[in-house]
């Protein structure tokens, strides 16, 4: 006759074990008098009887448990509800925050350019780099008295002038673009040149014609002279960061970086002459 296997004597343990336990049970009233098989059985049942008290007290939890951590599923979901909530919240106050510091900024310039110059405070509304041209345009136009060949300028310096206006809207060129010449000043030196765009795409600025003696260095700041009629002196352009010789061999070349961030223009100032207008 074959040995039971592993599941046979585990069976057979379980049966035991059951049997044990309801002959305990059929033996485990109140009474004091108990007999010595009595007395036997009992104190080897005990163990099982413990045991199966615990494997039921933790068995009865599983719907508790659920339960609770259904609750604290729904908790976690309201308070990760809540937070996105705050910090967009958050978000708005410190964008409003920085817009408010922005126009302050743009405030005291234009209070600082009322006394030579009628200044529009504008927003910009749209980029545009196309057709070898680096324009933006901005939501003021011929009902606020803007004008092609006005001035435009951020608190940071000098953007560019209107190239086209509308009822509403006008075009402003970028100094960014090769069409976009200033005549400027080197401003520790005073040595002249001519400011254009590097082209297009580009966050970069030339300063051309300069004497090839001129007494320029890098990191000095470039500023408009006012030689012509449509850029006012002294607007800040930007700083040299190279100076090289320019192909003839007779004349320096120098390499502007604007101070204004035209990936970040968001507001700036059209400046309309008092008492004329500005014409291209």
């Amino acid at each position: 006759m074959s040995k039971p296997g592993a599941k046979g004597k585990i069976a057979i343990t379980c049966l035991l074990v059951i049997a044990l336990f309801f002959l305990a049970r059929a033996t485990g009233g109140e009474r004091g008098d108990l007999s010595f098989v009595e007395t036997i059985l009992r104190d080897i049942t005990a163990p099982f009887k413990s045991g199966a008290m615990f494997v039921y007290d933790k068995v009865s939890g599983i719907p508790e448990f659920f339960t609770s951590r259904n609750a604290l599923k729904e908790q976690i979901a309201e308070l990760e509800q809540k937070n996105e909530e705050l910090q967009l919240e958050v978000n708005r106050l410190t964008e409003a925050a920085i817009e408010n510091t922005r126009l302050r900024q743009l405030l005291n310039l234009q209070e600082e350019l009322a006394a030579s110059w009628d200044p529009v405070a504008t927003k910009v509304i749209a980029y545009h780099d196309e057709s070898n041209r680096q324009t933006v345009t901005i939501n003021s136009g011929e009902k606020d008295g803007l004008q092609i060949g006005q001035a435009v300028v951020a608190k940071e310096g000098m953007v560019g002038r209107i190239t086209a206006v509308s009822s509403n809207t006008a075009e402003v060129l970028l100094i960014l673009d090769k069409e976009g010449t200033v005549a400027a000043l080197e401003q520790a030196s005073r040595t002249p040149g001519v400011v254009e765009g590097a082209g297009l795409g580009k966050q970069e600025l030339y300063m051309l014609h300069i004497p090839y003696d001129a007494p320029i260095a890098k990191n000095r700041t470039v500023v408009s002279s006012g030689l012509t009629d449509t850029y006012p002196a002294g607007l800040r352009i930007g700083y040299i960061t190279n100076i090289e010789v320019e192909s003839g061999g007779l004349m320096l070349k120098a390499t502007l970086r604007p101070f204004v961030d035209f990936d970040r223009l968001e507001e700036v100032i059209v400046l309309k002459p008092r008492g004329g207008n500005a014409e291209s």
